[in-house]
Formats: C-alpha cells, sequence, structure tokens
C-alpha cells in the first residue's frame, strides 16, 4: 500500500570523501552519541560508504543497544 508518493527531481546530492586529514574513517562519529541516544546512517561508523556504512551503522547500534 502506497501511502505517498513524493519525486525529488530536484534534489541535490553531496558527497564527501574521507582523508588523513578528517581522521579517515575512526573520524566519523560512532553510533552511541549518549546514553540511549543512537545514529546511524552513510556517515556513520568506522566501515564502508553510502549503503554499505548505513547497514554496518545500523548492525552495529542494534548490538549496542542489545548489550547495554
Amino acid at each position: 500500500m502506497l501511502v505517498k508518493k513524493r519525486p525529488l527531481p530536484n534534489m541535490v546530492v553531496s558527497n564527501a570523501l574521507v582523508t588523513a586529514a578528517d581522521g579517515g574513517l575512526g573520524g566519523r562519529p560512532d553510533t552511541k552519541i549518549a546514553d540511549n541516544l543512537y545514529i546511524v546512517g552513510d556517515w556513520v561508523g568506522k566501515e564502508g560508504i553510502v549503503s554499505n556504512a548505513s547497514v554496518a551503522s545500523a548492525k552495529r547500534a542494534s548490538q549496542q543497544i542489545l548489550n547495554g
């Protein structure tokens, strides 16, 4: 069932490169940013880019939540 369809033909996409000056992959934020507060996405965590990073950060956040 489709609830709402929103085409975005003029949406701007922005990319960034992982650089040594920014700390490489380790310079990106971890999934846990405060007690009971987690973030996930394509620029979170120490592995992957775009969809790989999104899935990896979601997996890490879920493991952190389950492990307390």
